[in-house]
């Protein structure tokens, strides 16, 4: 009987530790988009190489969400690349501001990783103010994309 209770009271504290552990994991903050991208080795690119790519969703269909219209740098140094999204055969899109972060190239497109069509419908229309737009012939460091089929 003592043989049980030392068996039962390990396992015990062992689950208690085990808890301890996870309670330990959720502390942790989740990854900001730049720890992502930072994960996805960037690739120096020159902007004007980016200007007209179809921007897909990553997945086996990849339907194209837009067309790179240009690249901006905001006042708080983020890159953003200006998507000119939604719509039917051209007719009804608008300009989207997609943070470079959320993005990744691949091959001859560009996919936006971290964000569904549904929340890019809520995404505000663009419009140009203090945001800077960079020269063609910039270089920028942007994420590879695993190819999605």
């Amino acid at each position: 009987m003592l043989a049980f209770a030392l068996v039962l009271s390990g396992l015990v504290s062992g689950m208690a530790r085990a808890d301890d552990d996870d309670n330990d994991k959720s502390d942790d903050k989740p990854e900001t988009l730049a720890e992502k991208a930072a994960g996805r080795f960037p690739q120096p690119v020159v902007v004007g190489t980016l200007i007209h790519r179809a921007v897909l969703q990553p997945l086996e269909s990849q339907p194209v969400l837009g067309h790179v219209e240009q690249v901006v740098r905001a006042p708080d140094k983020t890159i953003y690349v200006i998507v000119d999204y939604g719509g039917f055969l051209g007719f009804g899109t608008r300009p989207i501001a997609v943070p470079l972060d959320a993005m990744a190239i691949s091959g001859q497109f560009m996919d936006i990783l971290e964000f569904t069509p549904e929340q890019l419908d809520k995404f505000p229309t663009f419009k140009p103010g203090a945001d800077t737009p960079l020269a063609p012939d910039a270089s920028i460091s942007v994420p590879l994309a695993k190819p999605s089929h």
